[in-house]
């Protein structure tokens, strides 16, 4: 039998809460033979956010249950029914209760004549109406129930519980005499839309690779403390740790998926040497992806590779290591071997034992100096090689190469280190670590060899680090506009990513998500037509101006429930392409090198989807002449978003601001910033147009 085409062994692929909390089912058939499956049951308000610890008994909300039966004939010949259930069972006095004996139509949490042969996926979603639950309220501890009944094959019959924790029912109408406290970890939850901006993100890495093949790329996500930057590197890890389940541009392969390696920058700078730590990470995550026999053959692979490459140490502490041993073993062993005498016995195996502890004790050695699995042999290995730099990035290309997938680095907490370690980091990145790829031969590789790094942390923190570092060289280095920092900015990131404001709405929706008290914006008929609408003609639009048009005459409710959709519509190819051909009109007002157009064109994309997602349908011109103040002028952007008035005195007029800083002045009579200020195309820049631009007041 032949059954449904599948991708992997995931229904819900892009439901990154299915992937992570699904629980699995190992499942006796009538033959004895063991088989598997998945399952997954969520409580959810009717936005569809997690119900986390509380239900509002006068609210409506959702149950949805999933099933995921896997692959192979037994589960594709069976045929039979399954059924769903909420179980609450009352955490002290009380009475406990089944959902399905509660709702008026039970028949909603089953699905009946189910086939394998048709489906692996089964899912149940069902309303519950306001008021159903005891309205006295109380603390229950909440148990989902899964069951299958088989009319036909060979699968035993199911029955399954799934423990979902305690949940408080709040009467209805009543108010809560307490808030439950709050962490401050990263949010598990994208309660902000954040997905969509690293759905776009992971599509860009994705392109760099097809388009740069076997170099890497750098990627700065720029916040301040409590912005959501680490919540951000989770979304992002999940996009590329799942793959995107599209094929590549030939049309030879799915996208490959990438190893995603976490790396806490504050945590790794108390340890050792920045180069090291990174190694490090990168060896660890590099085993997990191998059993133990692949983690040995891995070992000894790089062990002989690091032979290779540095011979001499290897081959003289080897050599010293066996003449120890030989020695111990001719002075400790009988002149005469012979089992007749338990004395000879005994020397003779202590005399091996005594060897192979030499040989062992030496191999660790060895390891924790020669391998560097130690923060004190890095060290060591510094100091006792006259280019120890040359030896580490060549190994570490090495190791990338033996990922056999894009693998990209995830740099937290930076903003938490001392400026010397900042340095320290950064510089090994870009001096170590970047490029390494590109000199390593790719032997035809499918998936060509590439590490990608972001760095979430505060630009302010990075440019104060350098700053403080190279003080000596401010003076000599900086220019109008771009402080010493923002130069090293400019040269250390291909890509630069602003966390999204939060308008007040989305304040307000998010304190109640934390409050857990509910949407107080319900959709209405006459907005899900709208939303309808809105998303057809987003999914018609083949320019960046149809979709920002479609987007304008929304209303603001609509637009940011489609914001994730109007995202995804810019990052397809044909619109992306239309948009780079539509940003050539502004190539007369950058720098006349490769790499600040590139730039541009990165930093637009990225910064459309940062504004769109924020509900903002600023126009594609004036956005464009922002973007280049931000790369030109870095500096006066920062100042410009804090005094957007000022761009008036830029335009033309032979006098400034009294509060502007020394380093601005010469830009105000800049004929190139004049020259943009008035530009014909998004110009002439005006106070609103700027606020506009960094998602202080969106238009519309």
């Amino acid at each position: 039998m032949t059954l449904p085409e599948s991708r992997g062994t995931d229904c819900w692929p892009d439901d990154h809460d299915y992937l992570d909390g699904r629980t699995e089912m190992f499942l006796p058939s009538q033959d004895g033979e063991e088989i598997r499956g998945y399952w997954d049951s969520d409580v959810l308000d009717l936005v569809g956010h997690s119900l986390r610890g509380q239900i509002n008994v006068g609210e409506p909300f959702q149950v949805r249950f999933r099933a995921e039966t896997g692959p192979g004939e037994l589960w594709a010949d069976a045929t039979g029914d399954w059924t769903f259930d909420l179980a609450f069972s009352p955490i002290g006095s009380g009475s406990g209760f089944n959902l399905s004996n509660l709702l008026p139509s039970p028949s909603v949490l089953k699905v009946g004549s189910w086939r394998g042969a048709d489906t692996r996926c089964i899912e149940v979603v069902a309303t519950v109406p306001a008021g159903l639950l005891p309205e006295s309220g109380g603390l229950y501890q909440v148990a989902a129930v899964i069951a299958f009944q088989p009319t036909g094959g060979k699968i035993a019959p199911i029955s399954e519980t799934q423990p979902l924790g305690s949940y408080s029912l709040q009467p209805q109408g009543g108010q809560r005499d307490q808030v439950e406290w709050v962490s401050d970890a990263p949010a598990p939850e994208d309660r902000l839309r954040r997905e969509p901006l690293a759905r776009t993100l992971a599509t860009r890495l994705r392109r760099f690779v097809d388009e740069d093949p076997g170099t890497s790329f750098l990627i700065h996500i720029d916040g301040p403390w409590g912005a959501g930057k680490t919540t951000l590197l989770n979304l992002l890890r999940q996009e590329l740790e799942h793959g995107s389940g599209q094929e590549l541009e030939d049309g030879s392969a799915e996208e490959p998926k990438w190893l995603a390696i976490t790396f806490n920058a504050w945590r790794q700078s108390r340890i050792g040497a920045a180069w090291w730590a990174l190694l490090a990470a990168l060896r660890h995550d590099l085993g997990d992806l191998h059993r133990l026999p692949g983690r040995a053959w891995l070992r000894v692979a790089e062990s002989w590779a690091r032979f290779r490459r540095a011979g001499a140490p290897f081959v003289l502490a080897f050599t010293l290591l066996l003449a120890a041993a030989a020695a111990v073993f001719a002075l400790l062993r009988p002149h005469k071997l012979t089992f007749a005498s338990s004395v000879g016995l005994a020397q003779g195996i202590t005399a091996v034992v005594a060897a192979i502890g030499i040989l062992w004790a030496g191999a660790l050695v060895a390891g924790r100096f020669l391998l560097w699995d130690s923060a004190r042999g890095a060290r060591l290995f510094e100091q006792s090689n006259t280019n120890p730099m040359r030896d580490v990035a060549a190994h570490f290309g090495w190791l990338i190469t033996k990922a056999k997938r894009p693998v990209v680095f995830f740099i937290d907490d930076l903003d938490r280190c001392t400026d010397s370690y900042v340095v320290e980091l950064l510089d090994t990145i870009q001096t170590l670590v970047r490029d390494v790829t590109r000199h390593r031969p790719q032997r035809r590789r499918k998936v060509p060899a590439t590490a990608a790094f972001v760095i979430a942390a505060d630009g302010a923190w990075i440019r104060e680090s350098y700053e403080i570092t190279y003080a000596q060289f401010t003076a000599l280095v900086a220019m109008p506009g771009r402080s010493l920092g923002y130069l090293f900015l400019d040269k250390l990131f291909q890509l630069h990513v602003p966390m999204p404001t939060i308008d007040p709405a989305m304040q307000q929706e998010y304190l109640r998500s934390i409050l857990r008290v509910g949407d107080s914006q319900t959709a209405t008929k006459d907005s899900k037509a709208e939303e309808q609408l809105v998303r057809k003609n987003l999914e018609q639009s083949s320019s960046e101006g149809e979709v920002i048009e479609t987007l304008r005459k929304a209303s603001p409710q609509v637009r940011r429930r489609v914001a994730d959709a109007a995202v995804d519509k810019l990052t397809s190819r044909g619109v992306a392409t239309a948009t780079e051909h539509h940003l050539e009109r502004f190539g007369s007002l950058l720098e006349p090198n490769p790499r600040a157009m590139k730039k541009f064109v990165n930093d637009y994309s990225i910064l459309r989807a940062v504004r769109t997602l924020e509900g903002n349908s600023i126009g594609t011109d004036p956005l464009a002449l922002w973007t280049i103040i931000e790369i030109r002028w870095p500096a006066m952007a920062g100042y410009l978003r804090t005094r957007p008035e000022a761009i008036k005195y830029m335009r033309g007029s032979n006098s400034m601001p009294e509060d502007v800083p020394a380093d601005l002045h010469g830009l105000f009579n800049d004929p190139n910033i004049r020259e943009l200020a008035n530009f014909q195309y998004g110009g002439p820049l005006t106070p609103e147009l700027i606020r506009a631009c960094c998602g202080a007041a969106p238009p519309g």
